[in-house]
């Protein structure tokens, strides 16, 4: 479900007619956020790539809960099992590579060669929220993958039990 809400975010945040990744960066500029436990202010980037992982990973989540409450042959349950199960192969190691990359020349190295050499380049906030946020699907995934072999275990070795007249 993770990857599936991933799709959902990526399409509502970015399509053209409202482009709401735009919108809710030029909110989020507008704000003062603050480090909750430190109590220091925040850069806008940070709070802005963390509220919208932490909204994804909540979105998520309840999908997935939904999908648990369904019947195991369900449409739903097995396209959620399909899509984590699913491997990118090299294509998905080469994009998670690529958004890793993104991530690392967004802030540590283009602010370090701007302030050094005086180098304008930069990268657009909601496009490394993208990569962002491609990264937390990409392990939540993988997570969710793990949890699936887990339930297919334990619905296993429940029935092994049985047979063996343990239960």
């Amino acid at each position: 479900m993770y990857w599936l809400m991933f799709l959902a975010c990526a399409l509502l945040l970015y399509l053209p007619p409202l482009y709401l990744a735009r919108q809710l960066w030029l909110w989020a500029e507008q704000q003062y956020w603050w480090l909750l436990l430190l109590g220091w202010r925040s850069p806008a980037w940070l709070a802005y790539i963390a509220w919208l992982i932490v909204l994804y990973a909540l979105a998520g989540g309840l999908a997935l809960a939904v999908t648990w409450r369904l019947p195991e042959d369900s449409g739903l349950v097995r396209l959620a099992r399909q899509l984590s199960q699913a491997s990118l192969g090299w294509p998905g190691a080469l994009v998670t590579a690529t958004a890793a990359l993104m991530l690392l020349l967004a802030w540590p190295i283009l602010p370090l060669l701007r302030a050094t050499y005086g180098w304008q380049l930069a990268l657009s906030t909601p496009t490394v929220a993208l990569a962002a946020l491609y990264l937390a699907a990409e392990a939540l995934r993988l997570a969710e993958h793990n949890l699936w072999i887990d339930r297919a275990f334990e619905a296993w070795r429940h029935n092994w039990l049985v047979e063996q007249g343990y239960h």
